[in-house]
């Protein structure tokens, strides 16, 4: 358990009562409120859930302030911003990790000039009161999991996959390697993709965590989504260069690396490792048996195959890896760029099997990206 976690209240309410992890949140939500940002009625001190003032009445459905914060366990909690009313992202990190100085650092005027630069950006920072040696509240965008919602067309997937190539190809030319290149740390700006917002514990609910979510294709959107890579506790610079950097210290959710399954102290290179993890996260949403999963991708594959050689020698570069995405996406005209990709999981709305066997054998034929 985290340690910035508090005992629960003895005088909680039974309508979904606050975690411990929550309870943080509560504690510091007046510190927060002086800093200019509002948490949800749930984290204030005098909340009253909705139901205990209505007198317990069952309206058959969830209000939103019932709805209890599984992220408040890692430390992440949604805000409003008082001042210009937008949805802000605030975590607690740690200072050991120096996450708060990588994304700093990363963010500086110069470097965030250069398109490539996917670093998150840090909106503010300050020292939670009592441990302002060891921890801060830093405060970012609102973000959304990349890949949620699912993707629409096979434009939307390579988008998604040049841009963190693009993003990580820009860190590794400074000698920085992420350490933790994952699902979870892959997000995107969901503005004009959810157009009412997006519930930070629901994520297939709009921001009043009741209605389902209203979403736009990727590729209809106005302004190009723009994606982003967070996390940066395990991140490292090698100053020693790409080709000679070593590490024996792995903190990273993929598991399945074969640097991640040599004994424990084992040295290894991370930059390859960056490679692999995103070649494994983006393979997952090709695999049909995930519920991830995407129909329609295959063609993607073998590049992604390559970034997963058991090898890390043999492994492309994130600028090889970029030439070789473009290169094929190149090789293909827009119909097949924006033919329509489906969502393997049986609650998406997939087409009828006879329009799926005509997509499938017959796939420059239709305007599928209409459908």
């Amino acid at each position: 358990m985290a340690d910035w976690y508090d005992e629960p209240d003895s005088n909680q309410s039974e309508v979904q009562p606050r975690t411990a992890a929550e309870l943080f949140w509560v504690k510091h939500q007046k510190y927060l409120e002086e800093r200019g940002y509002e948490l949800r009625p749930r984290y204030h001190k005098d909340w009253i859930p909705t139901r205990t003032r209505l007198d317990g009445l069952d309206f058959g459905f969830t209000f939103e302030d019932e709805i209890a914060c599984t992220t408040a366990a890692f430390g992440v909690l949604d805000a409003m911003h008082t001042s210009t009313k937008r949805k802000v992202a605030i975590k607690i990190t740690m200072l050991k990790t120096r996450e708060l100085a990588v994304a700093q650092s990363l963010g500086s005027p110069e470097l965030v000039a250069d398109p490539r630069n996917h670093t998150v950006p840090v909106l503010d920072s300050f020292p939670v009161p009592g441990e302002e040696q060891a921890k801060c509240f830093m405060v970012m965008p609102y973000l959304q999991r990349f890949d949620c919602p699912k993707f629409h067309c096979r434009l939307e997937f390579a988008d998604a996959l040049h841009q963190v190539l693009e993003g990580i190809q820009f860190m590794h030319e400074r000698n920085i390697a992420h350490g933790d290149a994952c699902s979870l740390n892959f997000m995107m700006d969901a503005t004009e993709v959810c157009p009412k917002g997006h519930h930070f514990t629901l994520p297939d609910c709009n921001d009043d965590g009741f209605t389902l979510l209203t979403t736009v294709p990727r590729c209809r959107t106005e302004n190009l989504v723009r994606y982003y890579i967070i996390d940066f506790e395990g991140t490292k610079e090698y100053p020693a260069g790409i080709e000679a950097a070593v590490d024996t210290e792995m903190r990273c959710q993929i598991k399945t690396s074969p640097e991640f399954n040599e004994p424990f102290g084992t040295t290894f290179n991370p930059f390859p490792l960056d490679i692999y993890n995103i070649g494994a996260t983006f393979l997952k949403l090709c695999d049909r048996d995930d519920p991830r999963g995407h129909l329609g991708i295959e063609e993607f594959r073998p590049l992604l195959d390559e970034m997963m050689r058991p090898n890390p020698k043999e492994r492309p570069t994130a600028a090889e890896c970029l030439d070789k995405l473009e290169t094929l996406l190149y090789s293909k005209d827009d119909l097949w760029r924006y033919s329509r990709v489906w969502g393997t999981h049986e609650y998406d709305p997939r087409p009828p099997m006879m329009v799926r066997w005509i997509w499938y054998n017959f796939p420059s034929t239709t305007l599928w990206n209409y459908f």
